[in-house]
């Protein structure tokens, strides 16, 4: 029974070591009563991409992903990002600047719809 007992404090050292991996998590506790009240939070990180590269590799992604909603319509985003080796956010990104541009429009709902390039602008 002791033995049992000296374990219950681990948790929370293993826990913490846990999270420290994760910059953006914090993992509080405090007494309350007979028990202990825990807290773990969670806040989102932010990524930044670099002026340095954007430049450059905006155009190909562009081009890219054109070209892969010119073979298949219905290719999702998911799809996208996975072929043009980019997180998701990054397909929505180029995605909502290119319908901003005109150059490109969502027929239908995102389930069924499909992809249609306006015009291609240079």
């Amino acid at each position: 029974m002791t033995r049992d007992i000296e374990k219950y404090g681990t948790g929370y050292i293993r826990v913490r070591k846990e999270l420290a991996a994760y910059p953006t998590m914090s993992f509080d506790y405090e007494e309350s009563g007979d028990g202990y009240f825990v807290s773990v939070n969670y806040r989102e990180q932010k990524t930044v991409t670099t002026p340095k590269t954007t430049p450059k590799t905006t155009p190909k992604t562009r081009e890219r992903l054109l070209e892969l909603i010119g073979r298949n319509s219905r290719v999702t985003r998911e799809e996208l990002a996975q072929q043009l080796g980019i997180s998701i956010n990054g397909v929505k990104q180029h995605i909502l600047k290119l319908k901003k541009e005109g150059v490109l429009e969502r027929i239908g709902g995102n389930r069924v719809g499909s992809w249609r390039i306006i015009t291609v602008k240079n």
